[in-house]
């Protein structure tokens, strides 16, 4: 029982902490809007390319269940390889 008296007095602080307003002194400047614009960015092209890499795989789980082949790329050290023997 005691420790569900602290929760609800931690429960109790954070409410308190984010419902009434306090003095906050900072700035932010112009870097600050350009620096969030520039993850948001990062992002999504984070996001592009990991689809771009899981692209198989994510086409594999969205058909459900159907057995489609996956078929394994070839990587650039071994396009390279193969580039190399055929000179």
């Amino acid at each position: 029982m005691a420790s569900y008296n602290v929760y609800v007095f931690i429960l109790i602080i954070v409410v308190y902490a984010l419902a009434v307003p306090h003095n906050v002194y900072a700035y932010l400047d112009a870097g600050t809007g350009s620096y969030l614009i520039q993850l948001a960015i990062a992002f999504i092209a984070g996001g592009i390319f990991m689809v771009k890499v899981y692209w198989q795989r994510l086409r594999l789980m969205l058909s459900r269940g159907r057995k489609a082949k996956i078929a394994p790329t070839p990587s650039a050290a071994e396009e390279s390889e193969k580039s190399l023997e055929q000179k």
